[in-house]
């Protein structure tokens, strides 16, 4: 199935707007509240008990920042920027995290890529939810690739017009009706874990910097989304 979104609707995200709190104060307020999986299991350590908990603090806060994000309407700084050292910078970041997952990362960078005026921070996250989002789908295992090149369109143009950005994971894959609404605010669950909601931030990203997304699934054969950006 192909899909292209070139809009995210942000109304569910409207009243997000809070205060995050520190891991600390989270942790003296929230401490009691964990489900089962923050309970010591039969054989755990102290240590390991405690990496635990601290893990579920910190994705709370972290989607409690994502929603934040949301919620804000930041237009980007434009700015000259290079998409293969952003996904290099960012290889660098996840490599723990992909290793500890036994995800393999496969980086395909096209050589001499042009640049495109966009805002280095903002891509910069869309490219990590995009990686995360790909990890969370690959609970077992798997393989990352992360392929970059430029177009022309028309094909006959001189120069290059656009660069491509896909990210393309072996992980459980979308069905038709995830697919159809990856990229809106519904916060509803699109992979085995997450909220969706980083999704989400992507397309009102993309969107803001006049770029599309392009999202092919099956069910149990993965999942690839394409970025395509101008390059002026």
């Amino acid at each position: 199935m192909n899909h292209k979104i070139n809009e995210a609707n942000g109304d569910d995200a409207g009243n997000a707007e809070e205060k995050i709190p520190t891991p600390r104060h989270r942790a003296a307020r929230d401490g009691d509240e964990h489900d089962d999986k923050a309970r010591p299991r039969r054989g755990e350590t102290a240590v390991q008990f405690r990496e635990k908990v601290v893990g579920l603090i910190a994705r709370q806060i972290w989607m409690q920042a994502q929603i934040l994000d949301f919620a804000r309407t930041t237009e980007p700084k434009l700015a000259p920027v290079n998409l293969n050292e952003l996904v290099d910078e960012l290889g660098l970041l996840v490599r723990h995290k992909l290793a500890n997952q036994s995800i393999k990362l496969i980086r395909d960078l096209q050589s001499s890529l042009p640049l495109v005026m966009g805002d280095a921070p903002q891509l910069e996250q869309a490219f990590l939810n995009l990686i995360l989002n790909a990890a969370e789908a690959m609970p077992d295992g798997g393989v990352l690739t992360i392929k970059s090149r430029e177009i022309r369109q028309p094909r006959k143009s001189a120069q290059p017009t656009h660069v491509a950005m896909e990210f393309k994971d072996t992980g459980k894959g979308m069905s038709e009706e995830l697919q159809k609404r990856a990229f809106t605010a519904v916060l509803s669950t699109t992979k085995a874990k997450g909220t969706g909601l980083g999704l989400a931030i992507v397309g009102r990203i993309i969107e803001t910097h006049r770029g599309t997304l392009q999202i092919k699934s099956k069910i149990g054969r993965g999942t690839g989304i394409t970025i395509t950006l101008p390059v002026k």
